[in-house]
Order: structure tokens, then sequence, then C-alpha cells
């Protein structure tokens, strides 16, 4: 009985059930996982555990993205990580996994020019956003930035610290000059869209 049930799900089931995912994702507090070592605070594993979930929402939500077909026809997905060196290892656990069925492989970017060989991009220094925008304008690199300068420079979703909870804003207009195409399911996730 259960094979049946699998041989009639339709396209639209599989979306919603990996939606449910993309939600738990998105809403599991910023504190999970290990346990604290012996002796340390609570905002200390925070800390610890934030970086790895932001690695996680930026692999789901590019999950939701699609991407001109001259990128998708790219051996690997590249997420780069530019700025931030220490932010390197800990996106690193995504480095083999599937995306657009390609193998992720995660570099860390000293410069602007290294940004064009991928397809997504954190750039978590808010000063450092703000002179990768003009190189990003119109490429088809998905960005992720922290804070109001990311998105004034023209990064594309911007993840905020909410309470226990990283949430995301999505700046649609820039990923729209960059031919990038937002799913709907990912706008009603987002914590606001702005479309100017």
């Amino acid at each position: 009985m259960s094979r049946d049930r699998r041989q009639q799900s339709s396209p639209g089931c599989r979306r919603s059930f990996r939606t449910a995912i993309l939600i738990a994702a998105l809403t599991l507090p910023v504190c999970h996982g290990a346990a604290p070592a012996a002796g340390a605070d609570a905002s200390t594993t925070a800390q610890v555990q934030l970086p790895l979930v932001k690695a996680a929402i930026i692999y789901n939500i590019c999950k939701f993205v699609e991407w001109p077909p001259v990128e998708v026809e790219a051996a690997e997905f590249v997420i780069g990580v530019y700025g931030r060196q220490d932010d390197g290892p800990d996106f690193a656990v995504l480095a083999g996994k599937q995306l657009h069925a390609r193998a992720v492989r995660v570099v860390v970017v000293t410069d602007t020019a290294g940004l064009a060989a991928c397809h997504a991009a954190y750039v978590g220094d808010p000063l450092l956003a703000a002179e990768a925008g003009p190189f990003l304008d119109r490429k088809p690199i998905l960005t992720f930035s922290e804070g109001r300068p990311g998105r004034a420079a023209g990064g594309m979703i911007e993840l905020v610290d909410d309470s226990d909870r990283v949430r995301f804003d999505v700046h649609k207009t820039a990923a729209d000059r960059a031919g990038l195409r937002l799913s709907s399911q990912l706008l009603k996730l987002a914590r606001s869209v702005t479309d100017d």
C-alpha cells in the first residue's frame, strides 16, 4: 500500500514536503546540536552554533532558487565565503552535499574577482558587502549578507538574528536583475520581501 501511495504522490506533494523541511530548518533555535562544554555559558554556545545554522539556511534556500541555464551546466555548485576567514570551516560542512544535482564545493574568497566562480556567496561583513556590491550587480550569484549595508549594496538575502532564531529578508529586485528565480514558497517563508 505504501508503494501505491509513493506512485500517486504528485510533484506538488513533494514540493510541500521540501517546504516543510525548509520551514523546520529555518525555525530551529540557534542553540541546537551538541551540548555546551563544561563551564560554557549559553551565549558562548550560541556564538559557536550560529555560523553552522546560517550555513544550513543558505544551503536550504539555494534549493528554492533557479539559476539561468548556462549556470546550471557547471560541474559543481560553488558556495563562496567572502571576508570572514573564520566562517570557512563552518561552511565546509556543506562540501560534498548535493544542490541542483551537483556536488557542493565551498571556497573561501579573498577578493571580489574570486566571487565570479560562485553560484552563491556569503558576505558576512557589511563593509565588504558594500565593496562587493558593484561587482556582484546583475551577476547570477545568489548573495547572502548581514545588516542593511549588505542589502543597500545589492545583496539578495539578508540573514537576521531574530531572538534565538535566524530569519531572512529578501531583496527580490536584486535577484530578478541577476536572472535568478526565487520560488514563491521561499518568498512566503521570508520575514519580509522588498520588491522595488
